[in-house]
């Protein structure tokens, strides 16, 4: 299931920038403004920040270069020079520069902040908290180190500690819609259900047109057992466009109990619509009949793989498969088979997706 706010964060390593440059920039000019002399050098590194700025990051790299050959204790160019490289999405260079800011001013936050961020590129995750932690240690307010942090450590499995994280970032920059949507995240992994719904409706409480939150509000009520919220959310959902539309449709699906009808509305959206990620588009037709329990897990693996392959963090597609192959024996009257798949859902590792948790749910009213 697409997971909440994937609009916001790109999960691709080029897509993972250290910082907004505008706010990066102003930092270092109130840092820099009386420390750095005037002179080539300083002109070169100023030229190289306006294509920062102009989000040009390769034409700025010519400039940070040459600000470098003119003064190599320049701290700043060496920065920005890795912020570029980060960009362009070659984080091992960026770690080079970031290394050799860090050896200049040890005491700048952003430097290890910009250096986790490389880390977390690469998908080295131990170190960019430790990245993050230092930053933290130097500028306890600095607030994109919390949630990032707390992302990280979401994706390593230490729960507890993201949503302390997020929380901590909440309380310097509230109704940030990203944190919100993480920690409700990390709230639904830990059970913390009531936890997960303040977040979301907080988020829903900023802005009403967010469909992703309203996706969420809709499979958080479905296994909650409240299918009247649920549709109602999932509604809503659809009719923005969400980037869940597609799992929508499908959780609104399986709470008909009229399933011929809810056969003809999702094959007739099927046949309608232009849905663009392959996976989904095949979960749907699988749904309506198509292909085995075996296609369907084969495909969920070559398509995780194809997507760590790209640099995403491993996503819950195997358990997904599981789920929804249980769903359609369920629904066929085949409640073996239905418990079977639901039981190999339950053993993946999870947690954060809501297939997972309604895994659960379904066996349970199985033997019930």
């Amino acid at each position: 299931m697409k997971r909440l706010g994937v609009a916001l964060l790109a999960l691709s390593s080029a897509c993972h920038s250290d910082v907004p440059p505008h706010d990066a920039l102003r930092a270092y000019a109130q840092r820099f403004a009386t420390a750095q002399p005037q002179g080539p050098a300083q002109e070169a590194l100023e030229q190289g920040l306006a294509k920062v700025h102009a989000e040009d990051p390769a034409g700025a790299i010519a400039d940070l270069t040459r600000a470098i050959e003119l003064d190599p204790t320049l701290s700043m160019a060496f920065n920005w020079r890795g912020h570029c490289l980060n960009v362009l999405g070659v984080p091992a260079e960026a770690l080079k520069d970031y290394d050799r800011a860090i050896e200049l001013d040890p005491e700048y936050a952003w430097s290890h902040y910009a250096r986790g961020m490389a880390n977390h590129n690469l998908g080295r995750y131990d170190e960019a908290i430790a990245g993050y932690t230092r930053s933290i240690e130097l500028d306890p307010k600095f607030v994109k180190a919390w949630f990032w942090r707390g992302f990280t450590r979401k994706l390593v499995g230490d729960y507890a500690g993201s949503a302390a994280d997020l929380r901590h970032g909440l309380e310097l920059q509230a109704n940030d819609t990203w944190a919100l949507s993480e920690l409700a995240k990390v709230e639904q992994a830990q059970g913390h259900l009531d936890a997960c719904e303040e977040a979301l409706d907080e988020i829903v409480r900023n802005d009403e047109s967010n469909g992703s939150a309203h996706a969420h509000l809709g499979f958080l009520a479905a296994t909650r057992g409240d299918p009247t919220r649920s549709v109602a959310e999932l509604a809503k959902a659809c009719d923005m466009k969400a980037h869940e539309e597609t799992y929508a449709r499908i959780w609104t699906w399986m709470q008909n109990h009229n399933r011929a009808a809810a056969d003809a509305t999702l094959r007739g959206w099927l046949l309608e619509s232009r849905i663009d990620d392959p996976w989904e588009e095949q979960l749907v037709a699988f749904l309506l009949g198509e292909g085995t329990d075996d296609q369907l897990v084969e495909r969920a693996r070559i398509e995780t793989e194809g997507r760590v392959a790209r640099g995403a963090p491993k996503d819950f597609l195997v358990c997904e498969a599981a789920f929804y192959a249980g769903l359609r024996h369920e629904l066929a009257g085949e409640r073996d088979a239905a418990r079977t798949m639901y039981t190999r859902a339950r053993e993946q590792k999870a947690p954060e997706a809501w297939e997972w948790a309604m895994a659960e749910v379904r066996s349970k009213a199985l033997d019930g």
